[in-house]
């Protein structure tokens, strides 16, 4: 799960926002918008093979204060490897078989097959789908 803070304190719309007493209904549709694009961005960066990651996302926008405009926006995934693709994994590290079943792949050239009792996984490096889109919608309403 990422999460960017925003905190907006531009005095002049600040005061001319609050004179109207609705700051927070203001800002609610630029932050839901921010999240909307944060989360079209991820699902754009992520790799695609059987799909469950990428219809994963979830997003949630909560903007609120009277004073400066605070919110959140919360984009994750709740799919079980998600957080390894975002993260990465430190490796190596060992895969066991489990209980009575070996680990079958198909040898080099594809002819046989090879079984193992356990693996050595290398590790994943971190692919930052959900930092690096936030960093890319926020580049973007910057300029």
């Amino acid at each position: 799960m990422a999460v960017a803070q925003f905190r907006v304190d531009s005095v002049a719309l600040a005061k001319a926002i609050r004179e109207q007493g609705r700051l927070p209904q203001v800002m609610q549709p630029l932050a839901a918008r921010c999240t909307r694009e944060t989360k079209r961005v991820a699902r754009e960066r992520t790799t695609r093979r059987t799909g469950r990651m990428e219809a994963g996302y979830r997003s949630s926008t909560v903007v609120g204060g009277s004073g400066p405009v605070v919110g959140r926006i919360r984009v994750e995934n709740p799919v079980a490897h998600a957080a390894f693709q975002e993260y990465g994994t430190r490796g190596p590290y060992r895969i066991p078989r489990s209980g009575e079943t070996w680990l079958a792949f198909t040898g080099r050239g594809g002819r046989r097959v090879v079984m193992f009792g356990h693996v050595m996984h290398p590790g994943l490096k971190a692919k930052n789908i959900i930092r690096d889109a936030i960093r890319a919608v926020a580049q973007r309403r910057a300029s």
